[in-house]
């Protein structure tokens, strides 16, 4: 258990530095001539489940209960774990681990839209900027003719990660009230074992067409990071961390996320970023950073007026109960 701030904030960053490390990870896994995306995505799905359910038998943990709930856990796990991953591992092969980490930033932007539509919650100016800072900053990078030299980068690619960040936002919304409700591993093994069995039709026939003997060390640890480090790692290090910090903290460790993913695609001898995608970069970080701070409270001059008010009230209220009082 985590038992300071400082503590708590280290397991958040090496929790962006794990799910950073896995885009350029996934990305070399999903390219190796024998894997296809599908199975990737009932491999990691089919063995977090397992590792989930385990660790709740040994904690005693129950399961979701009741009608409403389960059918919102079932959403949740086709958009969370399920349907939005077919869009990340099929765009994470056709496009770059850069552009991946960058559209994946604007998760919070697609969150407050939800939010918004389903609550009715007002939104400030400032996260209206941020909104239009963010879906600029996607739009540049989605052109992908101006915004880079890489190869690796297309925009069909880039528009199926959008598609997972837009199904991950719309999971988060949905899965809120079922964290308020029970414990974290009772939500995450329904989650994986709701998201496994709906994949499963998708991606059966690539899972047992691949040649798993035929897999090198390297190709098994790469799979192991993904299920393992970005996934199971992750997700308890940001449990941890909770208990110790505002989880609205966890939002912005995502900046480090694509500022990782840069240097390993870099390191590996890939192309380094262009000015576009800098760009590019700057209004998505620009664009969470307005959604994700809290919007300003009064100025001081105007929290002095209100205060100087109360006190006057309060003053009038006491001198006409010592006037009441002395009529009587």
């Amino acid at each position: 258990m985590i038992k300071s701030k400082l503590g708590a904030h280290l397991a958040m960053l090496c929790a962006g530095l794990l799910y950073g490390g896995s885009l350029v990870i996934s990305n070399y896994v999903v390219d190796h001539p024998s894997m296809t995306p599908l199975a990737v995505v009932q491999i990691r799905s089919t063995a977090t489940m397992i590792v989930f359910v385990a660790v709740g038998q040994w904690l005693s943990r129950g399961w979701v209960k009741g009608y409403k709930d389960l059918i919102r856990l079932i959403l949740c796990g086709a958009f969370g774990a399920s349907i939005n991953m077919i869009f990340f591992f099929e765009g994470l092969e056709k496009t770059s681990p850069l552009h991946a980490s960058l559209i994946m930033v604007t998760v919070p932007i697609v969150v407050l839209v939800f939010s918004r539509l389903f609550s009715q919650e007002r939104i400030s100016w400032q996260k209206v900027l941020g909104l239009c800072l963010g879906v600029a900053g996607t739009l540049l990078l989605l052109d992908t003719e101006a915004s880079t030299t890489d190869q690796e980068a297309t925009f069909r690619g880039d528009l199926f990660i959008v598609m997972n960040a837009i199904f991950y936002g719309f999971y988060l919304v949905l899965l809120k009230p079922l964290m308020k409700k029970y414990h974290p591993i009772t939500v995450a093994k329904g989650l994986f074992l709701s998201g496994s069995l709906i994949s499963l039709p998708f991606c059966y026939k690539s899972l047992v067409g691949t040649p798993f003997h035929t897999f090198s060390a390297e190709m098994w640890g790469g799979i192991a990071y993904v299920i393992i480090g970005a996934t199971v790692l992750t997700f308890f290090l940001n449990i941890a961390a909770m208990t110790r910090v505002n989880p609205s903290a966890v939002g912005y460790y995502v900046y480090v996320q694509p500022l990782f993913a840069s240097f390993l695609h870099v390191f590996m001898g890939k192309s380094a970023p262009t000015w576009a995608e800098i760009c590019a970069a700057i209004l998505i970080f620009s664009g969470v950073f307005l959604i994700s701070r809290r919007s300003p409270s009064k100025s001081p001059l105007k929290q002095r007026i209100s205060s100087f008010r109360k006190s006057q009230d309060t003053q009038y209220h006491a001198l006409s109960k010592q006037g009441q009082k002395g009529k009587e």
